[in-house]
């Protein structure tokens, strides 16, 4: 029951509802070999990264990377 003169009323419990823009979360296995390197790359970062920064970091170059050799082969043709 809400207290008197509280116009908002009881708030649920448990976790907040999704906000607007928060990314979605993305979870998989790593081997330990591949673990290790992307360990290895982020120590010799000059501000090591988080693993989750890390992660999106290097997948970001490697789909560009390959965007790119995608449009050097189509226009090799």
């Amino acid at each position: 029951m809400d207290r008197p003169g509280n116009s908002v009323g009881q708030t649920r419990r448990g976790r907040p509802a999704k906000e607007w823009g928060a990314d979605p979360v993305i979870s998989f296995r790593l081997d330990y070999d591949l673990e290790w390197q992307l360990e290895h790359w982020r120590s010799v970062q000059t501000r090591a990264p988080s693993r989750s920064r890390a992660i999106r970091v290097l997948l970001r170059r490697a789909l560009a990377a390959e965007k790119e050799r995608e449009e050097g082969s189509k226009s090799d043709q």
